[in-house]
């Protein structure tokens, strides 16, 4: 039979859970964590005879908590151990016994075929319904979410409205033919149901499939922080592929054709086709391709079949897409990006000299930071987008300080003298306090660079001998199970002092049991190996952790802080004391350099490079093959630029086009283009960005509340986000980097869109200009309040646009709209002087700007440039 493991499987269910054990079961028996329990074996054992997964776990009105602490909210309640809703009472015994009749009302209403009863029943719908399907004689679907029953039934022919879960089953069965099997039919039926669901839902949905089933891929990673609307990045098991950006597997769907395709992307096209395409060559067959699609063109291996949206096991094939890839070439891209030659060969290659160009405001002085440090560190720019701004901007002004990175601006005034070298003024005091003015030959801020640059960094290595986390775990479990024996346990300190926690018990996987040695009644907590390992890589030092509740959790997730840190302060400790240097190497190297030129396109570059501009040629540079050198005019000293210095510039295209920058220049710099980002300013933007920016206070912070508030206004947000923005910080954004923005998309918003609002102007800028005078995102990046929108326009955007169009007034309110202008009082010739002309101008009315103040109406405003109100006149102050 086709069909046959599924019905074994509802045969096993019914065995493990008759009837009469529901009738006698207990809290533990419903909500144990150990993979045996009744709510289990609903939602992961028998996942594939129906899916309900989706929400929180309160949907089986109590549940045994994971973390053992307490946390009351709104409609819900926990005492540290459980958590249930308080609809169904005060405690867990309470709220148990009247679940449990309510479980058994389903069974018995579905066994005598009274469908209607179930409607009424107080338990979550889909939760109910799985149960009922479970203990049927197939006298309803196993389809559990009433928007995928109505879909599927109105395939059918329904035309009613869809909100009782009884009818709709008595109607999808009325359609079944007699001699259909049952399996069958309602995969159909599935597939209907899935006629309109989005890549996002798939996603998630087999997130929710690796955490809970019994999938052998359970260690693999989604990359929230790598997704877009149509694909998502994946890490393997031992986070090596998909770590690094070397590569990563990846789900994908293109031209949204409501297909999934399984591959690995490989980054790093050169490289990557010279040393992975051979490699894996041999190993390509009739399951495997190698995939042309790739949107940036980069290698990739793509599984042979795409796999449909509504196909009824998705998250298997997905899953064994996934396996057939690893096992065919995980190990050996593992074992190849594992290869200190292959991470030479890939260190990310910068351009010596490059140029930020594009128009005012859309972040080059800004991104010149990523870029030195991306050379500096040998990092990805990707990689450095995915850390904070603090820590990036603090070690960008470390490297200032030790003369690693020169930052400078060019001006009108900037000349050879400054930057190369020069005579200069030097005053002289002797020590009488007299005063002299001598000149000397003094180096200018490029020469200083390359002469630190040239510099040879000595560096120590210490060889230390072995002692890892392993063996002091060992150490630990070791003397832990001697002193247990010895009926004196082992005790562990904390940070309070005078009090700790002593190992009672040391469990058959190797972990420890821990509890306060002050009270013998109160709770164990459990340490496990895995998790201490985690802390120990995260956390060599804990003199650093400020907040370990905090920290701890980002890293591991939900555990008792206090219990881990003592275990982490032995091992910790034991490494630091066995640890020995063994070795000492010293090499010498030469570390890169940045020079970063701010404006440079506003300096005469001819006059301030003079002959150096040849100079800075990669193939001029000391050390290769064309190698130059020149005598410098004032100090006779031979000169050459270093292969370690690197060269960053800015551009303002509104200053002066990439066209008419001096060619010597042009040609011997790659210039990479900043365009305006609005996607940056939507209002999911706008709001994660304030959450990321404030993400180390708690949601009642005061000064938080007012960002908060104002920016709630700004963008106009509905009830519905303010109810579940904190449940998806929880569940999406802690611990998750903060360059995703897109965690509050699919909320409707009423107030003003400053993506829509920049990218109008901007358009209407291209047309009456060109695309070299739009205006940057950063303008707008910290607008968080209407006064703050009107400062904006005030400060910033009109008064570029009067140099834009040098006071047309017309053309900027072509732009800007009559929400903005208004008109003086009417004048007629009267009011010139009187002389003979044929050129008074006709009488009218003065057209200007209104004083942008407390009593400005910027909402309407916007509205008028945006056309969203069509008949507004010009005010007329006559």
């Amino acid at each position: 039979m086709k069909n046959q493991d599924h019905y074994k499987l509802k045969e096993n269910f019914l065995q493990e859970w008759p009837l009469s054990r529901i009738k006698n079961i207990t809290l533990e028996e419903y909500t144990n964590l150990d993979k045996t329990s009744f709510c289990y074996w609903l939602e992961s054992k028998t996942y594939i005879l129906g899916s309900f997964w989706g929400g929180s776990s309160y949907k089986f009105g109590i549940y045994k908590k994971k973390k053992l602490q307490r946390v009351i909210k709104g409609q819900y309640q926990d005492d540290g151990e459980y958590a249930w809703s308080k609809k169904y009472g005060n405690t867990k015994d309470e709220v148990f016994q009247k679940i449990k009749p309510l479980i058994i009302s389903v069974i018995e209403n579905v066994q005598r075929d009274a469908l209607e009863e179930i409607d009424a029943i107080d338990l979550g719908d889909a939760y109910k319904w799985k149960i009922a399907f479970l203990y049927s004689n197939y006298n309803i679907v196993n389809i559990f979410k009433r928007e995928s029953l109505l879909t599927a039934a109105q395939s059918l022919g329904y035309i009613g409205n869809g909100k009782i879960y009884s009818e709709l089953n008595r109607f999808l069965l009325s359609k079944k033919i007699k001699e259909q099997d049952y399996f069958d039919y309602t995969s159909e039926l599935w597939t209907m149901s899935l006629m309109n669901i989005g890549f996002k839902e798939i996603i998630d949905n087999f997130k929710e499939y690796l955490e809970n089933a019994e999938s052998k891929i359970g260690g693999f990673i989604i990359n929230y922080n790598r997704k877009g609307e149509n694909y998502i990045w994946i890490s393997d098991n031992e986070n090596v592929i998909g770590r690094n950006g070397f590569c990563h597997y990846e789900f994908i769907t293109r031209k949204k054709d409501k297909k999934i395709w399984v591959e690995i992307h490989f980054e790093h096209k050169k490289a990557s086709e010279k040393l992975f395409k051979p490699l894996l060559e041999d190993k390509i067959n009739n399951k495997f391709i190698w995939n042309s699609k790739h949107i940036r063109k980069e290698l990739s291996i793509a599984y042979y079949e795409p796999i449909a949206f509504n196909d009824f096991e998705i998250n298997q094939k997905l899953e064994a897409a996934l396996l057939q890839l690893d096992d065919t070439f995980g190990d050996i891209i593992r074992n190849t990006i594992n290869n200190s030659e292959y991470q030479n060969l890939n260190s990310v290659r910068k351009s010596l000299n490059q140029i930020l160009y594009g128009p005012p405001g859309t972040g080059k002085t800004y991104n010149t930071i990523n870029k030195a440090l991306s050379i500096i560190e040998n990092k990805s720019e990707e990689e450095l987008q995915l850390e904070s701004r603090k820590k990036i901007k603090d070690r960008f002004d470390g490297y200032l300080n030790t003369g690693q990175i020169v930052f400078s601006t060019f001006h009108q005034s900037m000349s050879y003298e400054d930057f190369i070298e020069g005579i200069k003024p030097i005053i002289d005091e002797d020590e009488n306090e007299n005063k002299q003015v001598l000149y000397d030959i003094v180096n200018g801020i490029f020469k200083q660079i390359v002469e630190r640059a040239k510099k040879e960094k000595t560096e120590t290595n210490e060889i230390i001998e072995a002692y890892s986390f392993d063996d002091a775990w060992n150490d630990l479990v070791d003397e832990s199970k001697k002193l247990l024996e010895e009926n004196a346990p082992l005790q562990l300190s904390i940070q309070t002092p005078h009090l700790g926690l002593k190992v009672v018990e040391v469990t058959e996987k190797g972990n420890l049991k821990l509890k306060p040695i002050y009270s013998e009644q109160s709770k164990e907590y459990l340490v496990s190996y895995e998790r201490t390992k985690k802390l120990q890589h995260a956390f060599p030092d804990l003199s650093v952790i400020k907040n370990i509740n905090k920290e701890f959790r980002a890293v591991v997730g939900g555990l008792n802080s206090t219990a881990y840190w003592s275990a982490l302060n032995y091992i910790n400790s034991k490494i630091s004391n066995q640890s020995k240097v063994t070795d000492t190497k010293i090499k010498t190297t030469k570390v890169p350099h940045v020079l970063i030129i701010d404006e440079i396109n506003r300096g005469n570059v001819s006059q301030i490079f003079g002959e150096l501009i040849t100079l800075i040629e990669e193939s001029k540079r000391l050390g290769n093959d064309e190698a130059l050198e020149v005598t410098l005019p004032y100090s006779k000293e031979k000169f050459g630029v270093p292969p370690n210095l690197y060269i960053i510039g800015t551009m303002n295209t509104a200053d002066r086009s990439v066209e008419a920058l001096d060619t010597a220049l042009r040609r011997r710099f790659c210039f990479e283009e900043m365009m305006p980002k609005s996607e940056l300013l939507s209002p999911s933007a706008m709001y994660c960005n304030l959450l990321w920016e404030y993400k180390e206070v708690p949601w009642e912070d005061k000064e938080f509340l007012i960002k908060e508030a104002e920016l709630f206004d700004l963008i106009g947000v509905t009830k519905e986000l303010k109810d579940e923005r904190k449940k998806i910080w929880d569940e999406q954004m802690v611990g998750q980097q903060t360059n995703d923005f897109t965690h509050f998309d699919l909320f409707s918003f009423t107030g003003i869109n400053l993506k829509a609002v920049l990218e109008t102007i901007n358009n209407r800028i291209e047309v009456l200009l060109d695309r070299d005078h739009t205006i940057g995102h950063s303008y707008f990046i910290n607008v968080i309040s209407l006064e703050d929108l009107k400062n904006t326009f005030k400060n910033n955007i009109i008064p570029l646009l009067q140099e834009y169009f040098y006071g047309d007034y017309e053309k900027i309110g072509l732009v800007l709209g009559k929400g903005f202008f208004e008109k003086i009082k009417k004048y007629d010739t009267k009011i010139f002087a009187s002389f003979e002309s044929q050129n008074y101008p006709e009488s009218g009315t003065i057209l200007r700007l209104k004083t942008i103040d407390t009593d400005f109406d910027i909402i309407e405003a916007i509205e008028i440039l945006l056309n969203k109100k069509k008949e507004e006149k010009v005010t007329t102050n006559e």
